[in-house]
């Protein structure tokens, strides 16, 4: 496994490491840019922790990062063991306005190396291995989000007038309600804050999880309510090499 920059200390990276491990992932945790050939091809799965946008992952856009992956497994010395390239970063299966996914690319530039799955969300990605289960949820942070008032039926496009709407809001103000509600204390950010000075990310990321389950569950439930979580079967975008 790997990360892609300084910034994966935040919270959320710290989140999506301690997921990554937890549901198949190996050390080492480090800088993609320091993994060695061996370390990125030399495993079958690789997880890329990293803030994401349309076209990019962590600092890279999407042609940058799949010439990182494609150059080291051209390197590799031995046998190309990897089978899986997972994308923990929000945004990685959606295209840019006239440009690539991250996921596209990177399929593409492993095209050599045939049977190699490339995925990634096709929205803002929630991991919690505590508050979810081990499960991931992505959400379409772009719209509007629609809670329904009880008893009321159909789905699809509606306004503040539309019968049995309640309310409308969006993933971002549903956040910041629920963060101030529910989020870890200031005591325990600042537990996590100085553990980050501690050389094992292992730990580190356990403790970011411990800390913010509470928030995670009640974010991850309002979502829910307000229809903002992208339906299963339509959240990742999937490629084969």
């Amino acid at each position: 496994m790997a990360y892609t920059s300084e910034s994966a200390i935040d919270f959320y990276n710290l989140l999506a490491i301690d997921y990554a491990i937890q549901t198949g992932g190996t050390p080492p945790v480090k800088l993609l840019a320091a993994a060695t050939p061996a370390e990125i091809a030399g495993q079958p799965t690789l997880y890329i922790v990293a803030h994401g946008l349309q076209g990019s992952a962590g600092h890279y856009n999407a042609d940058e990062i799949a010439g990182l992956i494609s150059g080291a497994v051209s390197k590799h010395k031995g046998v190309v063991a990897l089978s899986r390239v997972v994308f923990l970063t929000c945004w990685a299966g959606t295209s840019p306005p006239g440009g690539e996914s991250v996921v596209d690319a990177v399929a593409k530039a492993l095209s050599s190396y045939k049977g190699i799955s490339v995925r990634g969300p096709k929205g803002a990605s929630i991991l919690h291995r505590l508050a979810l289960g081990g499960d991931a949820v992505v959400v379409d942070s772009t719209r509007q989000g629609i809670k329904r008032a009880a008893g009321a039926t159909g789905s699809g496009p509606a306004t503040t007038t539309t019968a049995g709407i309640t309310k409308m809001t969006n993933a971002f103000a549903i956040q910041a309600e629920k963060r101030k509600k529910y989020g870890p204390s200031t005591e325990e950010e600042k537990a996590i804050m100085d553990a980050l000075a501690q050389p094992d990310i292992v730990r580190r990321a356990e403790a970011a999880t411990k800390a913010t389950a509470p928030f995670v569950a009640k974010f991850v439930r309002s979502l829910d309510r307000y229809q903002l979580v992208i339906k299963r079967g339509d959240d990742w975008s999937d490629r084969v090499s």
